[in-house]
Formats: C-alpha cells, sequence, structure tokens
C-alpha cells in the first residue's frame, strides 16, 4: 500500500470516532480505531505521532472540527 493511500485508510477509519464521540478523539482511541483495522502496529507511546498526524490531516481536510475539541 502506498503512504497515500495508507493515509486515506488511516483516515477513514478515524473519521467516525469525531461523529460517534461528539468531540475530538484523543491519540489512545485513534491508536485503537487503527489497530483494529490493522493500518497500525506498535504501542501507543511508539506510534503517538503516527496518530497525530491522522488527526491533523482529518482537520487539515474538515477544520470545523477542530471545534470539537473537548474542554476537560
Amino acid at each position: 500500500m502506498s503512504d497515500a493511500a495508507l493515509m486515506l485508510a488511516r483516515k477513514a477509519a478515524v473519521r467516525p470516532l469525531y461523529d460517534a464521540l461528539n468531540r475530538r478523539p484523543k491519540a489512545s482511541e485513534i491508536h485503537a480505531a487503527l489497530t483494529a483495522h490493522n493500518l497500525l502496529t506498535g504501542t501507543e507511546q511508539q506510534t503517538r505521532s503516527t496518530c497525530q498526524r491522522v488527526r491533523d490531516a482529518i482537520e487539515a481536510d474538515e477544520p470545523t472540527l477542530k471545534r470539537t475539541v473537548d474542554p476537560t
């Protein structure tokens, strides 16, 4: 799978979390979703930057999602 295709698959796996949680997903929730879809390997600590890149890419595509940040 190319890097671009992998990012698209990761975004498709993570984007529904915004709607399901009604807030910005935490890195641990992104990690769980990507791992469940076999799109990520490694511990949360090892893959935190990858999870952040996926979240950044989703929010770049849909800037209004940044407003769903949970204030707590």
